[in-house]
């Protein structure tokens, strides 16, 4: 028997992990509509021109993308009917959604001759029904219940006079199955029989409802209904003997994404003070990820709240993973206290949790750590992908610090910065060999082959109190085992006038950093100054770009009134469940400072 050309439909309205094969085609829902507002906001330029160069749309021939925010992916399907010729004129068409899919293995949607074993010369595939009446699907969705149950009222009275659906439709309205999606597979015959009903039926109910244009809920209420007329069209295809098998649906789309590169591993080591900008941070990843890349990320922690962890699991994508890792028990095991890490009023015992990395992740063979106070402005995989060859890190050079040895800075012991490097540390070239540990690329292939931990340990208590904390430690024991990396992949920020360090830094170094500031690949706000406490600094829009959409962004937009501001002024901010969670007494000022600095701009 020959085989049947397969073609499912893979809805998308914003980039996400592409689906596509001989047998998946991701269709641009309101293409015509381009960059407009929708229920997940503006589509960026990149992410339109993303969109365009790698799906269909649905807004050429004959199409109604210009009405997908009433009509939701139905204008995919409305797509597919009229131009069923540009998708090679299919014996069966389907659809799915870019983040959910039929529960079947991957493989399956890769080859013809793997769906057309499912397909097994049946009608159609659909959803399996869901066990809830007509109504109760809304007992825990009270916000549609008023915005849309009157519209669905309206499309289920043109059912009652349609004679062919009418019985139904009734029977439909009375029992306790349905789909809450309109995915599918169906023969090309019943694609058609189906086509012809459900649009006759929405575009009749879309001239008779009244729009509120200012809430996106009710505005979508013909795609929502079309979700009703779906299992309706299903339920009499199956009373009509037709045959068919269904599916659940299957939310988790990791596995269906193509392998064709081995995953990314990215790890931080957080406390609660830097949980909100940890979330910044994980934004600019995914902002920036490929959406072809599966990015594993790993949070060293030890007592994180419940409510921090929550608020960096809910910027989880389906191709960022987010997993807290909590070192109280291997602390314990390797007979370790936090008392036993030097620390100053600038660092935390967290930021020596980079010792255990390699302990940590030895089924790896890197991982990429990165500090939490950082923007990332490329896509880390470019990085991720170096060959480190038998070196221990990929690093980059620690510009400022380079700086004062040739300006021979002098610490608060009356010692030479360089004398502290080469003999309390023991580093033999600080001027050539220095690096900053903000982002470091970790060989675990190489790391698990020593004692990692215990060399670090070891080299913590000789140095006893390191300046630099743990980077004193790192450096001293892997000086010469480093592959420098370009410095766009590090670019420390508190530099705010590069220029007094020409003439005052080996030339090439001085050049490479001008031209890492132009275009930084990953921006490090390390050192007191942080973009939080001082809006107005170089380079900290960096770091504001990526604040919407965090936790960060949510408190400002709850205080963005003159009201709320002198509500907490008033009650000097301790009963703000915000500033008690996440900020010291000192950074409460920074952010009424931030705050100022908003509602100015606000008005202007």
């Amino acid at each position: 028997m020959s085989l049947k050309n397969v073609k499912i439909l893979v809805a998308y309205h914003k980039p996400a992990p592409l689906l596509k094969s001989d047998v998946l085609v991701p269709i641009h829902l309101g293409r015509s509509l381009g960059c407009e507002t929708s229920k997940d906001g503006i589509l960026s330029s990149s992410d339109y021109q993303w969109m365009l160069d790698n799906m269909i749309g649905d807004d050429t021939g004959d199409n109604i993308s210009h009405l997908n925010r009433f009509f939701n992916e139905m204008t995919a399907i409305y797509w597919a009917w009229k131009n069923y010729d540009k998708l090679g004129n299919p014996d069966y068409i389907g659809l799915m959604h870019y983040r959910r899919v039929f529960s079947l293995e991957p493989e399956v949607y890769q080859t013809q001759e793997n769906i057309n074993k499912v397909i097994d010369n049946k009608d159609f595939i659909c959803q399996t029904f869901s066990k809830f009446s007509f109504l109760d699907q809304y007992k825990d969705f009270n916000e549609y219940i008023t915005k849309c149950f009157k519209n669905l009222g309206i499309a289920m009275n043109i059912l009652y006079q349609n004679k062919e659906y009418a019985e139904c439709a009734k029977e439909f309205s009375q029992q306790n199955n349905i789909i809450f999606s309109n995915m599918f597979i169906m023969s090309k015959k019943l694609f058609f029989e189906y086509c012809e009903y459900i649009f006759s039926v929405l575009f009749a109910q879309h001239k008779q409802i009244k729009y509120n244009y200012n809430d996106l809920i009710s505005v979508r209420a013909c795609g929502y209904t079309a979700e009703y007329l779906t299992s309706i069209f299903l339920m009499k295809k199956m009373k009509e003997k037709y045959r068919f098998a269904q599916f659940m649906i299957r939310m988790d789309i990791t596995s269906y994404i193509p392998a064709t590169k081995h995953p990314i591993n990215i790890c931080f080591s957080c406390n609660n003070t830097y949980a909100p900008y940890l979330t910044v941070a994980i934004n600019s990843l995914i902002k920036n990820a490929s959406l072809n890349r599966m990015y594993n990320t790993y949070i060293l922690e030890n007592g994180m709240s419940s409510a921090n962890k929550d608020y960096i699991l809910n910027l989880q994508t389906d191709n960022v993973k987010i997993e807290f890792i909590n070192l109280e028990k291997i602390l314990i095991q390797e007979n370790i206290r936090l008392e036993d890490f030097t620390i100053n009023k600038y660092f935390s015992p967290e930021t020596y949790f980079r010792f255990f990395i390699p302990i940590l992740f030895k089924d790896f063979q890197k991982i990429l750590y990165l500090d939490c106070d950082i923007a990332i402005n490329s896509d880390v995989a470019e990085l991720y992908d170096t060959d480190l060859d038998k070196n221990w890190f990929g690093v980059c050079r620690n510009v400022y610090s380079t700086y004062d040895l040739f300006n021979n800075k002098i610490t608060k012991d009356g010692i030479f910065l360089e004398n502290y490097f080469r003999y309390t540390c023991g580093i033999k070239n600080p001027r050539e060999n220095l690096f900053q540990a903000g982002v470091m690329l970790f060989n675990i292939e190489e790391l698990k082959k020593i004692d990692f931990l215990n060399i670090c340990m070891k080299k913590l208590k000789e140095i006893g109190n390191p300046i630099f904390v743990d980077q004193d430690v790192l450096n001293t024991v892997a000086e010469y085992k480093v592959r420098f990396l370009p410095l766009e992949w590090n670019h420390v920020w508190y530099i705010q006038n590069p220029e007094i360090m020409k003439g005052k830094l080996p030339q090439n170094l001085y050049r490479e950093y001008i031209l890492a500031r132009k275009q930084p690949k990953i921006i490090h706000f390390a050192g007191a100054i942080k973009p939080w406490k001082d809006r107005d600094k170089v380079l900290s829009e960096y770091f504001w770009e990526y604040v919407p959409q965090t936790v960060l962004d949510n408190a400002v937009a709850l205080l963005h009134t003159h009201k709320i501001l002198l509500l907490f002024l008033r009650r000097k901010l301790k009963r703000n469940k915000f500033f008690v969670l996440f900020y010291s007494k000192q950074e409460k000022k920074h952010f009424i400072k931030n705050l100022l600095y908003f509602l100015k701009n606000k008005r202007s």
